[in-house]
This record gives C-alpha cells, structure tokens and sequence, in this order.
C-alpha cells in the first residue's frame, strides 16, 4: 500500500537537502558532506522503489559512479543500474516505467541503465565506458543474491579477463586528458573534475587500485609501498579540498558544473572562509590553495600511474634489464636515472647540479628514490655552496632548448629554492584577472619554454627572434631575467619595482658581478617598457626611440628586453600575443637597434624625408600638383610612410571632388592577421569618432588609426581592424558592406548614433559584465614627445568605447592627431597624441584635470 504521495516524497527529500545545504559548513570534511547527500539520495531511490510497487525478487538497485562510492555532490546524476533476472514481467515492466518516470518527477537527474544479468559480460567487453560505470557499484535495495552474481560476473569475467588492458585504457584516458583539459594545471579557469589533478584523476587511483589489487582502500597502496603515508595523508588531504570545491561550485551555479570559472571564484573563496589580506585577495588566496592541491595530486597520480605501468608492461622472459652508466656515479635503468650509492651527493655536492643537466639532456625522468634522496641532501647547499656554484646553476637552467624541463626538475626537488628562496612567494599564485591565464610561477616557466622553442624550429614570422636568440651573448642573464621578471608580484603595486631590487640581492648571492646585477635589475625594472612603448606610442616618431633607447646602453641590453618581452607576452595566454603585436615589437626593436648606430636619428629622419620627397617630384609631371603633394605633407607623414602608400594616398586625393567626396579602400592584411580601411574625405570636427563609430557597429577591434590633414583641408585616415571571433578573411568580405557604411555615415544618410546606441542596448541587455573589472585609469604624458600630449585611458572593453571617448574630445576642441588602441582580453588601453584648438600640448594642470573628470565620466556612465 502506497503511504506517501510523489509530492510528499519530492517535499521531503528536498527539505532535507536543503538543510544539508545550509548547514554544510559544520561538517569536518567534504566526505562527511558527500555521505550525507549519498544518504538522503539511497532513501529516496528506496522509498520511489516502493512506491513504484518494487519486486522483492530477481531485480535490484545498484548504485553506480560517484553516488556508489558515497560521493554523491550536489545536483549530480543519481547513477542506477536496475538488474534484473531473466525476461521481464508486466509487473517488472509497469515498476520500471512508474519508477523511473517518479525519479525525473522529483527532479533527481537519474542516470538509469537496466540490464539482464547474461547481458552485463558482454556489456562490459563491448563498451569501455559501460565497464568503467559498472568498477563503482553498491546494492541499495533488492535481490542481494541476484547483487553477488553480478559482482562474480565482474570479478572472474571482466576485471580478471581483461585487468591488463583495462589499466593501459585508464592510463591512456589519463594522457589525452592531460592534453584536451589543460597545457597546464594552473589555468586562469580549471575544470576541477577532468583537468590535471582533478576528480578524474582520483577516480584513475581508485580504480588502479581495485583493479590491480582487488581492494577499494587507498591506503592499500602503502602497503604495496607505492606511495609513502606522507603521500596517502596529502592525498585525503587534497581530495577533501578538492571535494569541498566542486560542492561549493555546484551549489553557486545551481547544476552540476565542475568549470571553476572567474564568475564563481570569488563565491567559492568566500564560502570557503577567505578573506582578503593587506596585498592578497581573499579569491587569490583560494585559488593558490587549489593549484597546490591539484599539483599534489598530480604528482601523486602520476606516481601510482608510473608503477603500474612497470607491473603491467611485457617483460620478455629472456630479456634483462642492465643499468647503463652515464658516468659521475649515475645510471640509466629504463627511463630513468639513478645514483650509484647514497653517499654520492656527500662526496661531491656538485653533483646535486649536474644530475639535472644529465637527466635533461639524455631525455631522462628522475626516479622516485633518486628525488628522495636529492632532498634529503638540500642542506649541502648552503650559502656557500650557493656563491661558489652560482654560475653553474645559472649555466644549467640557460640550457636552451632544455631550460624549462631543467628548471621543473630544479622546482620539483626543491634545488632552485635552495638557490632562489624568494621564487616560494609566487609558487602557485594565483592573479585574478582575464589576462593572466596561468599563475605567476607557471607563467614564468612557460615564458622559458617559449626560449627553448626559438632554438628549435619554427614559422617564418619568427625568424627576428631566433636570430637575435644566436645572436645572443649572455643567454643564462635571460634564463635568469626571465624567472626573476615577476618575483616581485603580489608583495605590492609596483612588482617591477620590487622585483629589481629584489634580484640585486639575488644576482650577488648567485655569485654575479656589479654590471650583471646592473643589467638583470635593470632589465626586470623596465621589463613592461617595451610591449608599452611598441603598443601605445607612435614608432615612427623619433622622439619615442630616443626616448627608448635612453634606457640602455648597448645592443645586447636591447636584445636582452625583446626576447624577455617575446616570451613574457606569448606566456600569458590566449590570444594576447596576436600578429599586430608581433608586428610592433619587432619593428621597435629593428628601429632601436639601428637608432643605438646611427650618429644622428634626425639626421638620418631628414635624409630619409629628403629622398622620398625627391621620388615624389619625380614621379608626377603635373608640377602644381607634386608642389600641392610637397606643401601639404609634413615631414614625419613623408618618413612614416612608404612611398607605395604615399602615392596611393596622392591618388585618392586626385579623384576626390564635391560629387565623389569620400573615398574608401580596404585592403586584407594577412602578415597582420587584420584588413586596413584608407578614407579619403575632405576633414571636419568628428571625423574620427564618426569612423569609430562605424567599425564599432561591425564589433571591429580597431588595433591602430594613423590620422594626416593635407591642405584644402583633405584628411586620409587608415585604420586597421580586427575581430576575434571571426577569420581575417569574413571581415574582408564585409568589407564592400562597411565601405558603404562609411560613406553614408560621413554623408549623414545614416545617423551613426542612433545606431550605436541601439545596439549599445542589446549588448547591455545580453552581455555579462567583467567579473575582474579593475579601476579605470587616465595617464597624461608630456615627456615623450614636444610637439602632443600623449593621453592613456585604461578601462574594460566595451562597444563603442573610442567613438565614446573621441566624443569627449570633440566637444573640448581638442584635436586628435593619432590614436593607438592596445586590447587584452577584456581591457584595453586607447592612446591618443593631442593638441589643443591652437595645435599646442595640454600642459596646464587645470585643463589636464577638466580632461580627465570629463573621460572618467563617460567611462563611468558606459561602463
């Protein structure tokens, strides 16, 4: 008889997960929290059975996956297999029907499989996945006869038959994991089940385990001596972390999601019980906890994975394995390098460096013995042992193209504290922002790897940096440039700053002498001048390279900064590092290099202007047009343009008349991975910002605008455009559609701001709002250049932003001679060189402050 209702049941159960909801911050660990949803979950299944009128014979419930291993976390599937024996009756049918229609009622998210017991063999040998659902399974109601059956099916017909292959699956899994998930632990968004050191990689262990030694206890694996107490500890240790987690992430998101994205991280750190510190955010804090975590059980994993590999691999019977010396007391056995006696670091501390040279160059992994005893020896190193091999260990982490995998070596025995104790501070630190995708430490190692790629083959694009890398003199100063650039995060605002001054004391420690120190800490306190300076300023205005090359006084210094830089941005992630970028960092360094050369930049600025001009009268026969040309270009258009360009510009002026008023071309810039727009249009108030306006409409990126005024008051604006989300050659077919635009806009058949603005709401209405928004800043800069003021905005990126801004100019009189946009991932950072209505810089505090209240007011009211 039927003593409660489906609404009875679905109230009671919910009541009670809503209380384990509120009250899930008293239990002591995540298991008790996961139990206790494991619970209330095989009460409901058992009372929804009863209700469907559930057989007492040759059928029962089996509880599969994470809920059979009382695991069970908010809003996952209830997995079930409901097996049954022999052909199904009409009753078994109608129970089946009722109970399963019951749980998707009571919105349970089930995962149901019904199988007959001859069917589970070959269920199980057919499909991976099915056999790998069945490892984890627990009776929750019914026939426990019929439940041993099916447990003597899976020992003595599916584990036992294929144990081997089986295993080798997992591991496998475990690799194209490591591949699709992640390039690395530490991203800026881990998924915390399927990523490196994740759930997934608990769920391998446990299977390993049960598989290979028929227990479903970890600590099983102690007594295989597979993993130390020490390491099963730090395993239950991470794993209720871990667990903790993914719970807290289900409950903010309201489903089942295992993506710990920038949205709930914040929330996740809250509940979890951080706060913020005096130079740490409380989310900075959580996440730092976490890759730590995740490392650990990495580490661990790969371990377990290692030693079942050398169990289960085919060992010909005839075949024996022999060590092979590599010299200085090291072995190779297998894969692996080994010391020939325990007392080999004691005799000779220089060793505790030179087995990390050896292991990276024959392709070797450390063994778990050999690793042990390394750090049982750190105490050798000492401050002493640190000045005298100072210059070997920055000989063996500068080991190009091995430096990265050196260097991992180094962290994961602890040798590189030793030697760099102020690198623990940035181990796993976290930064929470949509620019940074790795944490600090991470970051820095990546930055080297992308070093080591330049000594191996690659795209033609980067044939600069690798001659420059031959070229190179002092390449351990880069290997160490490179680790130290960011060591001064997260200890105040100013990193580089401190990170200067921090790598005195290490250069001196290490052993360098006063101009090492000199070239090191300089290099790391300007490390952002160059990606500043090559994205934000006008290159070819000679002020800026002699105002870049002040910093430096040779060629090699130079070299040294735009490979730090290279490597520094390719680090970071994403798409921060895109062609335009590439294009604007080589040509600063191209043009700094022959600056340091050349005894005169404007001698060699009015050469270079006298020959093209010369060409220019040369070309045209029409003298009064070559005198217009000559008269209506100034000197730094004649010197920023090649003189294909120039000529094409001339062309389009010819052609501009009252009836063919504005002009427009665009050509597709592959080598830039953008298309360029060229107007030629007679010049008035708003120009600019009409144009912005337009490309906007398109959700073009503007990554740079180069403005000139010829007489007759004729302007030729270019202006290249990106998109993100679309291939350079999609924006080259809307090209005609945005010619178009253009000119009606111009033309003012189209009211741009009408436009704008209605699609300003639907992307208001739609879009979702920065989740790391840091504060907008305005920075004036009178020092780079005599002739305009130079005005950064630093804000989020949001559509029609530069029509928003050269808005506010407009209306202040002030003229923009050129703009230089710089996005990065959701910020962007809009550069602008200009004169006031009698074409002179803004230097008057005053009028700098009005600018500035009246900027801040319309990124306040956009944002």
């Amino acid at each position: 008889m039927k003593t409660k209702t489906i609404n009875q049941l679905k109230k009671e159960y919910w009541d009670e997960w809503n209380k384990i909801r509120k009250r899930r911050h008293n239990y002591t660990s995540s298991f008790e929290l996961l139990n206790s949803l494991t619970v209330i979950a095989d009460r409901i299944v058992r009372e929804i059975a009863e209700y469907s009128g559930a057989p007492s014979q040759d059928v029962c419930i089996i509880a599969l996956g994470g809920y059979a291993r009382c695991e069970m976390a908010p809003y996952s599937d209830i997995d079930l297999l409901i097996l049954h024996k022999g052909e199904l009756t009409s009753s078994q049918e109608k129970f089946l029907q009722t109970f399963a229609t019951s749980m998707w009622d009571l919105k349970l998210l089930p995962g149901i499989q019904i199988k007959e017991l001859n069917e589970i063999q070959q269920s199980a040998l057919d499909d991976e996945i099915v056999k790998t659902s069945f490892m984890d399974n627990r009776l929750v109601m019914g026939d426990n006869n019929l439940y041993e059956d099916f447990k003597n099916i899976l020992k003595l017909k599916v584990i036992g038959r294929g144990k081997k292959e089986f295993l080798i699956l997992k591991i496998s899994e475990v690799r194209r994991r490591s591949k699709k998930y992640r390039d690395s632990i530490y991203r800026l968004e881990p998924n915390i089940k399927e990523g490196g050191g994740g759930i997934r990689d608990l769920n391998t262990i446990y299977w390993i385990t049960k598989t290979l030694y028929g227990s479903s206890d970890l600590d099983y694996l102690i007594k295989q001596r597979i993993i130390s107490v020490k390491d099963y500890e730090k395993l239950r240790k991470c794993a209720d972390f871990l667990f903790r987690v993914r719970c807290e992430l289900h409950y903010f998101h309201g489903r089942k999601y295992d993506v710990l994205n920038l949205e709930s991280q914040k929330a996740v750190a809250s509940e979890l019980g951080y706060s913020d510190s005096a130079n740490v955010l409380a989310v900075e804090q959580f996440l730092k906890d976490y890759y730590i975590a995740a490392r650990t059980i990495a580490d661990i994993s790969e371990t377990i994975l290692e030693s079942t590999i050398s169990k289960i691999t085919p060992k010909h019977p005839n075949a024996v394995t022999k060590p092979v010396s590599l010299g200085y007391g090291f072995y190779k056995y297998n894969r692996y390098l080994s010391v020939d006696s325990s007392e080999i670091f004691k005799k000779d501390p220089l060793k505790l460096l030179k087995i990390f040279k050896i292991a990276t160059e024959k392709g070797l992994r450390l063994s778990d013995a050999t690793m042990h005893l390394i750090r049982e020896n750190l105490y050798l190193i000492d401050d002493a042992y640190v000045k005298k091999y100072g210059r070997y260990f920055l000989y063996i982490i500068s080991n190009f193209p091995n430096s990265a995998k050196t260097v991992n070596k180094l962290v994961k025995t602890g040798v590189f504290f030793q030697f760099i104790p102020e690198f623990k501070h940035i181990v796993c630190k976290a930064q929470f922002d949509m620019y940074h995708y790795y944490t600090v430490d991470e970051h820095t190692v990546i930055a080297l790897r992308h070093i080591d790629d330049l000594a191996s083959t690659l795209p033609f694009r980067y044939h600069v940096y690798q001659e420059v890398f031959k070229s190179l003199e002092r390449r351990d100063l880069l290997a160490l440039v490179i680790l130290l650039h960011d060591i001064g995060k997260g200890q105040g605002k100013n990193h580089s700053e401190l990170g200067a001054k921090m790598a005195v004391g290490i250069c001196k420690r290490l052993g360098l002498n006063m101009d090492e120190s000199d070239v090191v800490s300089s290099l790391i306190r300007h490390h952002l001048l160059m990606s500043h300076i090559s994205q934000r300023r006008d290159l070819h205005d000679i002020e800026v390279i002699n105002h870049f090359i002040s910093y430096f006084d040779d060629e090699e210094d130079i070299k040294l900064l735009y490979l730090l830089t290279y490597a520094d941005m390719n680090a970071v992630g994403g798409q921060v590092f895109s062609e335009w970028k590439n294009m604007l960092l080589t040509e600063l360094y191209e043009k700094s290099i022959k600056a340091l050369s050349a005894e005169s930049l404007t001698a060699e600025f009015d050469a270079v202007v006298a020959r093209k001009k010369r060409k220019i009268s040369e070309r045209y026969e029409n003298r009064d047009f070559v005198n217009y040309a000559l008269n209506s270009m100034d000197d730094e258009y004649v010197y920023s343009n090649k003189l294909k360009h120039i000529y094409r510009h001339l062309g389009m002026i010819l052609q501009l008349s009252t009836v063919n008023n504005v002009l427009v071309v665009s050509e597709k810039r592959d080598d830039l991975k953008c298309v360029e727009f060229t107007v030629c249009t007679y010049d008035f108030i708003g120009l600019l910002r009409k144009l912005a306006g337009v490309f906007s409409l398109y959700d073009m990126n503007i990554l740079g605008a180069q403005i000139y005024t010829f007489d007759n008051n004729i302007a030729i604006d270019t202006i290249q455009v990106s998109n993100i989300k679309e291939h350079t050659g999609i924006i080259d077919e809307k090209s005609s559609k945005i010619q178009e635009m253009i000119k009606k806009v111009i033309n003012h058949e189209l009211e741009i701001e009408k436009l704008l603005e209605e699609k300003t709401e639907s992307f208001l209405s739609g879009g979702k709002k920065s989740v790391t928004k840091q504060a907008d800043k305005i920075v004036f800069d009178n020092d780079i250049s005599t002739l305009y003021t130079v005005v950064d905005v630093y804000t989020e990126d949001k559509v029609g932003l530069l029509y928003n801004l050269l808005t506010v100019f407009e209306k202040m009189h002030i003229n923009v001679v050129k703009a230089k946009i710089s996005t990065d991932v959701d910020r962007v950072v809009d550069s602008f060189y200009i004169i006031d209505k009698n074409k002179n810089k803004v230097t008057g505090d005053s009028e700098i402050s009005r600018i500035k209240t009246r900027l801040m007011k319309i990124l306040k009211e956009t944002g």
